[in-house]
């Protein structure tokens, strides 16, 4: 390994050991070759315990590891997918996303070059459903749906602010359903006209939470 090669893996290395999403990589046949600290904080395991072992290490005796197991094997080479589990780890229950990419080693000089590998990132996601749960009680949820105009809440408590609700107009006006966004910033919506009046107002309005037009 040269020392620019030594350079961008130390650089990778920072960058997937301070990452705020659990990382898993496995090989074609279900290996463990890689995992940040934040998976095995999340699954309740020690990284450096579980590599080059099998993923089955890593779910243990978790009650969703065969659905895992299944949901991995039907993934194939050529698809993404994810799925949602609840952890329980230490009394505590924590809802977990589990998003599915597969990838190609395309590094000349490793010996794994062409070989197909499965990076699976883990995300907490159980404030975001605590928040979606609670903007869709049945009374806001009534008063929400009946309005002609299109409403978007965002919960700005959470990283990056994730939208937790759209009502019905706004996915026809849109033309995005609500399973399309939830989870993501509403900064798609403008495209690529990112220098509009009305944003500075927004922004400004969220950092001195007040109201904001």
């Amino acid at each position: 390994m040269g020392p620019s090669d030594k350079l961008e893996h130390a650089i990778y290395t920072a960058w997937l050991n301070s990452a705020q999403v659990g990382i898993c990589v496995i090989d074609a046949t279900q290996q463990i070759v890689l995992l940040n600290p934040v998976a095995g904080q999340l699954l309740g395991v020690d990284a450096l315990q579980v590599l080059n072992k099998p993923i089955e290490h890593l779910l243990g005796s978790a009650s969703w590891s065969r659905d895992i197991l299944e949901w991995l094997d039907q993934s194939g080479t050529d698809s993404d997918s994810e799925k949602h589990v609840t952890q329980s780890h230490q009394g505590r229950d924590t809802e977990l996303l589990l998003k599915s990419t597969a990838v190609r080693a395309s590094t000349p000089d490793l010996e794994t070059s062409g070989a197909w590998f499965r990076v699976i990132s883990i995300t907490d996601i159980t404030q975001l459903l605590r928040a979606q749960r609670q903007v869709e009680s049945e009374s806001y949820r009534r008063q929400w749906q009946a309005l002609n105009a299109g409403v978007v809440i965002s919960d700005a408590r959470l990283p990056d602010m994730p939208i937790v609700y759209v009502n019905p107009m706004f996915e026809q006006m849109s033309g995005y359903s609500a399973a399309e966004v939830m989870g993501h910033n509403c900064r798609f919506l403008q495209g690529t006209d990112n220098d509009q009046p009305g944003l500075t107002a927004i922004r400004t309005a969220i950092l001195t939470q007040t109201n904001g037009y």
